[in-house]
């Protein structure tokens, strides 16, 4: 998502003149961070500036929590540009802050660990964790959480068959934003090969629940009429 997002600004001419060097702060912000955390401030909703600290892992797990959202690939790279200029990273820390509050509004982390430990985090090996995330930039970061995270919940196991890939001749509309960081367009790709009646949409400027935007009469049509034909257009 990241690299996507480098890319799309060196496209564009408005944002590669205001952000000449996004690659290069880029590396600078976490060159910085692999020597020592950052020491900034949380501005709560009342009250004063919180001290915290954010690390390599909180920043870049920071900007994914940004490109879940549409417009978010004009949205952060002024934020680097920005910080690397001053050494400021509570743009960055605010985010990081607000996304964990509002997820603690809106979601079960108890329901959230009781399907993803057993289904996803407890099967992991350290050799593919380690395979997967060695060249990413935020490396095994998020697995560790969660992978620490499970270690305190019960232990479930499910059926091997779970992991067997779906099959069917029906009409399926996969859906993906360009920029989503935790469900992107290659996951569609890898479903739709054993969905044989399967139309691919990735919505260029948008993030994650990507079918909420502009392909939602399309999915919705489908769901409704069972086909394809008739199909209202896609805006992409």
């Amino acid at each position: 998502s990241i690299d996507r997002m480098l890319a799309n600004c060196r496209a564009e001419a408005a944002c590669q003149q205001a952000n000449p060097n996004l690659a290069a702060d880029l590396a600078a912000i976490l060159k910085r961070l692999d020597q020592a955390p950052a020491k900034t401030t949380v501005r709560p909703q009342t009250g004063s500036p919180v001290p915290v600290t954010i690390s390599r892992g909180d920043f870049l797990y920071a900007i994914r929590g940004m490109l879940y959202n549409p417009g978010a690939q004009n949205e952060v790279p002024p934020m680097i540009t920005h910080a690397a200029a001053t050494g400021d990273l509570s743009a960055f820390a605010q985010r990081y802050w607000a996304r964990a509050v509002s997820m603690t509004r809106s979601i079960s982390y108890g329901m959230h660990l009781s399907v993803l430990c057993p289904e996803d985090v407890n099967v992991l090996t350290d050799s593919q964790v380690k395979a997967e995330t060695g060249t990413t930039r935020i490396g095994s970061y998020i697995v560790d959480e969660y992978r620490n995270a499970c270690a305190l919940w019960p232990k479930a196991t499910v059926p091997r068959v779970l992991r067997t890939p779906v099959t069917a001749r029906l009409p399926v509309v996969l859906v993906s934003g360009k920029y989503d960081p935790v469900t992107p367009p290659e996951f569609g790709d890898r479903i739709a090969k054993s969905l044989p009646l399967a139309r691919t949409i990735v919505v260029s400027a948008s993030g994650h629940g990507s079918a909420a935007g502009c392909p939602r009469a399309a999915a919705l049509y489908v769901l409704a009429e069972g086909m394809f034909d008739g199909m209202p257009e896609v805006c992409k």
